[in-house]
């Protein structure tokens, strides 16, 4: 896989260079889905990057984040089942 950069240089990714890089493009749009207020969304895509690229600690972060968010939102919604659900899976 090749492509251009911006700057006109050439390179090359293999297959753990292009699971990165698309782990960064669901990093920077889960994250913006989170700003945004959209948890479920934000969630799923944060939950892809993760997968790809699980030793990046942003994205670590970032879904541990909105795995809070999401465990405390179904916690005060009385949602005891699904707030569990989404701690146990920080574990």
């Amino acid at each position: 896989f090749v492509f251009l950069a911006a700057g006109g240089g050439i390179y090359f990714l293999g297959s753990e260079g292009r699971k990165a890089a698309t782990a960064q493009k669901y990093l920077m749009r889960g994250n913006e889905l989170y700003t945004n207020g959209a948890l479920d969304e934000s969630i799923k895509l944060l939950e892809k990057g993760f997968k790809l690229d699980p030793e990046n600690s942003i994205i670590k972060n970032s879904y541990t984040l909105v795995l809070g968010e999401l465990a405390s939102r179904h916690f005060a919604n009385g949602q005891y089942e699904e707030a569990l659900t989404q701690t146990e899976i920080l574990n």
